[in-house]
């Protein structure tokens, strides 16, 4: 339990790091209820700590039972192709992934935040 709660806390503080600034959860891959889940889990927390996220998806859902999570939960997410939203993002953060390149151009100074 207080190894549970020593995570949580390292993870709240950094991402009370980005108060007041926008940071995107990346969903690589065809989205599924694992990323879709810790994506949402993320823009919540950040949300108790004052950043705010959104939540990019790169490729299509591809599973009709994942369309029908995403639609009947209302998931505040978006399907990004060709290039970053013209936001200015202070940093992204990967879910249910390893390898942390994203597959769009974005500046070479965009930080992975890591958690």
């Amino acid at each position: 339990m207080k190894q549970e709660r020593f995570e949580t806390g390292r993870l709240l503080a950094t991402l009370e790091k980005f108060a007041g600034q926008r940071l995107f959860v990346a969903v690589l891959g065809s989205p599924d209820p694992d990323g879709l889940a810790s994506a949402w889990a993320l823009k919540y927390l950040g949300a108790k700590v004052g950043a705010r996220l959104d939540i990019l998806m790169f490729e299509a859902v591809s599973r009709p039972e994942n369309a029908a999570l995403i639609r009947l939960l209302n998931l505040p997410c978006r399907q990004v192709t060709g290039r970053l939203p013209r936001v200015p993002y202070a940093g992204y953060a990967l879910v249910d992934r390893q390898n942390p390149t994203l597959p769009v151009p974005h500046p070479p100074t965009l930080p992975l935040v890591v958690f």
